[in-house]
């Protein structure tokens, strides 16, 4: 199990790696021709995009597989060297490590069903927190997503250079915005939608459209997010500061709206159970030894 853990943290950092590649590469693409430009930010932005996607499948994939083990954990079942040589080390009896272990355990809670029932279900529980509730904390995603704000702080120092210091915050606003609020929003629903289509199935037809169904999903709500502010800007006076802003508080609540109510389906979701004193007491023990 705490192979699996580590695995599945060491693949969350490698999915961001990817992301924050992929916003570094964006301040490369030669926009001095812009129907190259476009053409080279497709390119880029589809391969990413379905590595990623095939990224979060298999992370879900391996989320739901560990806590199927630890839900059928069982001390009878974990496998002991010392038992599989017999005993023998060097041509010398060795004592059972086994046999020690299982004395600690039934000291510190009690019994071996004390420990199995903390395991299935308080360690489960933990671990369901730290990885399948919200795996890549907020502070990742605007890690991630840092180049971003490079690429807009251009546009703001071209208008502090010719002198507008108005269209200058605007540009600011605009690219805090999508730093901040549309990213992250975008994201959690994302991850959302990667997570319902995480079972692999037969054909690998079948897989790789799921994947190409989550490149798309993400390039579909950046897209409507750059319409809503669109929208929201032809009602209001396009270069004026507080169309802007508005826009940018509007989406930040939005943001905190769907990160607080995205939640994983209620079967991926373990029992929440309340150990009891001793349990607690052992259970705090065995963390610190």
């Amino acid at each position: 199990t705490l192979t699996i853990a580590g695995s599945l943290l060491l693949g969350g950092r490698r999915v961001m790696r990817r992301r924050c590649g992929f916003m570094v590469a964006l301040l490369f693409i030669p926009w001095d021709n812009p129907l190259f430009g476009s053409l080279v930010l497709i390119a880029i932005g589809s391969a990413c995009l379905y590595l990623s996607a095939a990224a979060f499948r298999a992370y879900f994939r391996d989320v739901e597989l560990m806590q199927e083990h630890i839900r059928s954990f069982r001390v009878q079942n974990a496998k002991c060297t010392c038992c599989s040589q017999d005993h023998v080390w060097a041509g010398k009896k060795i004592p059972c490590d086994r046999e020690i272990v299982v004395e600690c355990i039934t000291r510190w809670f009690g019994s071996i069903a004390n420990f199995e029932q903390t395991v299935q279900k308080t360690v489960l529980s933990a671990l369901w927190h730290q990885l399948g509730n919200h795996p890549f904390p907020y502070l990742w995603l605007i890690g991630a997503s840092v180049p971003m704000v490079w690429g807009q702080m251009d546009a703001v120092a071209s208008q502090l250079r010719s002198g507008d210091p108005q269209m200058a915050i605007v540009w600011a606003l605009n690219g805090v915005m999508w730093w901040l609020a549309a990213f992250p929003a975008s994201f959690v629903i994302w991850a959302s939608l990667t997570w319902r289509l995480r079972a692999r199935p037969a054909s690998r037809c079948a897989d790789v459209l799921r994947n190409v169904i989550g490149m798309l999903a993400l390039f579909v709500f950046f897209c409507i997010v750059w319409l809503f502010q669109r929208m929201w800007l032809s009602i209001l006076n396009e270069d004026d500061l507080l169309a802007y802003a508005s826009f940018l508080s509007i989406m930040m609540i939005v943001t905190c709206v769907v990160w607080r109510a995205w939640q994983q389906p209620s079967a991926f979701k373990p029992q929440q159970t309340e150990l009891s004193p001793r349990d607690s007491d052992a259970w705090s023990l065995s963390l610190s030894l």
